[in-house]
C-alpha cells in the first residue's frame, strides 16, 4: 500500500483524529502526532537551550524570547542561575514573519525592560529583530546578541550574517523516507515513535566569539 509523509507547519495543531487514517503515515514539522503517526523531528526543548546556552556563553546576561519553544529557554537560565523576566517573553501567535519579528522587537525595546540577548524560534523573526535593532542604533552583537532557528538561506546573507541553529532537514529527510518505506514494507515497524536528533549551532556574526 502506499503511505504519506506530511509536512505540516509547528504553528498548525493536527488533532488525534486528523492522523488516524488507515494507510502509513510519518509526520515532519508538527508539534505533537499524539501518538498515532511516527514523528520525526529535531528536539526543539534541547534546541531552544543549547540556543539560550549558547547566548549566556557569548556574554548575554538577560534573554528575550521572541515565538515559542519557551520550556529549553526556561531549563538553560535555571541552569545558569539566570534571571528570567517573563515580560520578556513576546508571543508572535501564528505570525512568523519578519514584520512580526521586526514590531515585538520595537515592543521590548520600548518597554524599557533591559535585556542583552534574543532567541528567535525562527530566522524569519530573528531578521525582523535585526532590522529592528538596526533602527534603533542598538549594535550588534555588541550591546545585543540574536540568534534564529532553521538556517534558512537568507540567514547566511544577512547584515550582519545570523547566528541560527541548523534545521536538520540533511537528517529529517532521509529518516522519514526510510521511516516511511519501513511502515510500507510492514516487517519492522510496531509502535508510532517519536524520532529525534540534536541540532547545533552555526556561529555567525549576530553572536559574540
Amino acid at each position: 500500500s502506499d503511505g504519506m509523509i506530511l509536512s505540516i507547519s509547528e504553528v498548525e495543531n493536527l488533532e488525534a483524529a486528523d492522523l488516524d487514517v488507515d494507510y502509513p503515515l510519518v509526520c515532519v514539522g508538527a508539534r505533537s502526532t499524539h501518538g498515532k503517526a511516527d514523528h520525526v523531528t529535531p528536539d526543539d526543548i534541547q534546541e531552544a537551550r543549547l540556543a539560550a546556552e549558547y547566548l549566556f556563553d557569548h556574554g548575554a546576561t538577560r534573554l528575550a524570547v521572541v515565538g515559542l519553544r519557551l520550556r529549553g529557554v526556561l531549563e538553560a537560565c535555571a541552569a545558569r542561575g539566570a534571571a528570567f523576566d517573563s515580560r520578556l517573553v513576546m508571543s508572535t501567535g501564528q505570525d512568523w514573519t519578519i514584520g512580526s519579528g521586526a514590531r515585538i522587537t520595537q515592543q521590548l525595546i520600548d518597554s524599557g525592560i533591559p535585556f542583552d540577548g534574543i532567541v528567535a524560534f525562527n530566522d524569519q523573526l530573528a531578521l525582523g529583530a535585526l532590522f529592528t535593532l538596526a533602527a534603533n542604533g542598538i549594535s550588534v552583537p555588541e550591546q545585543m546578541q540574536v540568534i534564529g532557528f532553521d538556517n534558512i538561506e537568507e540567514a547566511a546573507y544577512f547584515q550582519p550574517p545570523l547566528t541560527t541553529m541548523d534545521s536538520c532537514l540533511d537528517w529529517i529527510a532521509p529518516t522519514a523516507v526510510s521511516r516511511i518505506l519501513d511502515r510500507i514494507d510492514g516487517t519492522r515497524v510496531l509502535e508510532p515513535s517519536y524520532i529525534t536528533t540534536q541540532s547545533h549551532v552555526i556561529a555567525r556574526a549576530t553572536t559574540r566569539v
